[in-house]
């Protein structure tokens, strides 16, 4: 496991569609915040504004450092098409020695 600032974190995102993921991905790599974001498309339902809403989407994990968490809310946040983005913090167990060199090395 990585100790202290290394700590991974997947923040699990759901986008309007795979272009908004792939765009907010695409700056959360580029700004170093994230080591990876995998996106898969989704149905959904849920309630929103007291009635029940389906849609599809487009989740998303996204590879990231604990102490990172706030900076990527903050991105998502801005450049999200949603009033309310889910960004949820999911703790990363055990991984392997050469996974865990490629994420420590993607975020310097």
């Amino acid at each position: 496991r990585l100790h202290g600032e290394c700590f991974m974190i997947f923040v699990y995102c759901v986008f309007r569609n795979k272009a908004e993921g792939q765009r907010i991905g695409k700056l959360l790599i580029e700004q170093k915040l994230a080591a990876c974001i995998n996106l898969w498309e989704i149905d959904s339902c849920y309630a929103w504004k007291g009635a029940v809403e389906q849609a599809k989407e487009c989740a998303a994990f996204i590879k990231t450092k604990r102490a990172y968490f706030q900076k990527v809310q903050k991105i998502i946040q801005a450049n999200h098409s949603y009033e309310t983005p889910c960004i949820i913090e999911i703790r990363a167990g055990q991984m392997s020695e050469g996974y865990k060199r490629w994420f420590k090395e993607s975020l310097q």
